[in-house]
């Protein structure tokens, strides 16, 4: 009885798209693997440091809490007037 491996089930020339699948998945893996630990330190980190203002002083936390989304939304803004007034004159963004 005659076997067939995988390899050789391969159509020619489609074998360099199976190694460039495989490196794929591999960066993939690997970025996963480097993201997932990193993800759950960076929530325990952020977690704790809010239950630490909390705790320290809860009226200083609401005054930042407060202070976050105006200041979020005016950098949004002025990047908008920016990224507009810049497409608007070319040719002051070379100079």
């Amino acid at each position: 009885m005659i076997t067939v491996t995988a390899v050789q089930r391969v159509r020619p020339g489609s074998a360099a798209r199976v190694d460039s699948l495989m490196a794929d998945l591999t960066q993939l893996q690997d970025a996963f693997i480097m993201a997932i630990p990193q993800f759950l330190r960076q929530s325990i980190i952020m977690i704790g440091s809010i239950g630490m203002m909390i705790y320290l002083s809860p009226r200083l936390t609401g005054v930042m809490v407060a202070c976050f989304p105006p200041t979020i939304i005016g950098a949004i803004l002025i990047g908008r007037m920016v990224g507009s007034w810049l497409r608007s004159r070319p040719e002051a963004a070379g100079s």
